[in-house]
């Protein structure tokens, strides 16, 4: 559905449709988010959603009832709590990969670690400058992406010696 005019979703869009695993609703500037997004759990099949480039200041989402999401993609937000995010996200027990491009987030949060099962977390295009030392904690965790970040290059080589299965790009 991304980039489109789209204003809103009537009831039965949710109801007939709740076999659908991917949702991209990427750049849907004249969309209602605020009324749609807490209906989003009715696709119990979801197993991606793509939120990106949109300015929603409240997600709505019932992660709770999102058991299936594999895959989350929230970028190029003005305003992003991610502190709260990864605390929402954390009922997706089967959230492996999230994109966080381009929300100017500057440091990674320790509930990053409630996101047990990741295996890839893409940070491009943000403002970090270190990765948390508990970040080795994420045993599942195969790649992190942070190209177009103030990191400190000793400091990931130092967190890579301690995640040889883990590929940081940078």
């Amino acid at each position: 559905l991304w980039w489109n005019d789209i204003k809103t979703f009537p009831n039965e869009f949710f109801i007939q449709n709740t076999k659908i695993e991917e949702l991209n609703m990427t750049s849907m500037f004249e969309f209602d988010f605020e009324s749609n997004l807490n209906k989003i759990h009715i696709f119990n099949n979801l197993k991606q959603l793509y939120l990106g480039n949109n300015q929603i200041p409240h997600l709505t989402i019932q992660f709770d009832k999102l058991e299936n999401l594999e895959v989350f993609g929230f970028i190029r937000q003005d305003s992003i709590n991610l502190k709260q995010l990864c605390i929402k996200l954390a009922y997706c027990k089967k959230l492996n990969t999230v994109h966080f491009s381009g929300n100017n987030i500057k440091t990674l949060p320790s509930e990053i670690l409630l996101l047990a099962s990741l295996e890839e977390l893409n940070l491009y295009q943000n403002k970090i400058k270190v990765l948390p030392s508990d970040i080795v904690k994420m045993k599942n965790l195969k790649e992190i992406t942070l190209i177009d970040n103030p990191i400190d290059e000793n400091r990931i080589k130092e967190i890579e010696t301690k995640m040889p299965k883990t590929k940081i790009i940078y």
